[in-house]
């Protein structure tokens, strides 16, 4: 993971636990990346527990599939295989759209969420297992 792919509210993992990447946390990885060009904090895969954390509901028209919604625009996420389809639906049908991306971190779907659909996904943990950066 390069320190390039994460912003603000990115969930990602220090080694030991799940964190919220914060202002603080944010300025460490891009000291860290500016002195040896690594990133020390490493990604999350995506599975059903972070999907269900980001309010994703299972979608009983694709095999595998997880949805989240905003208005007209919708984003499925397949499970076994990690690809992702973009639905808008128009007034006179609906436009679908194989983005051909394979995402398998949590921090690339929520920054896809919040480019395609303008979702934050939530940043705050409900599972006491999951942390806000230090």
């Amino acid at each position: 993971m390069e320190a390039a792919e994460l912003r603000l509210g990115n969930w990602a993992n220090n080694g030991d636990e799940d964190y919220v990447i914060n202002e603080s946390t944010m300025i460490d990885i891009l000291d860290n990346w500016k002195t040896d060009k690594r990133c020390y904090w490493q990604p999350i895969m995506i599975n059903k527990d972070w999907l269900k954390h980001f309010k994703f509901k299972p979608d009983i028209n694709v095999s595998s599939g997880w949805k989240i919604s905003k208005g007209r625009k919708t984003l499925i996420v397949r499970l076994d295989d990690g690809l992702v389809f973009y639905l808008y639906q128009h007034d006179i049908g609906c436009a679908y759209q194989d983005l051909s991306l394979d995402y398998e971190y949590v921090h690339e779907l929520q920054n896809l969420c919040y480019i395609l659909l303008k979702i934050e996904l939530d940043t705050i943990p409900e599972d006491p297992k999951l942390k806000i950066s230090p």
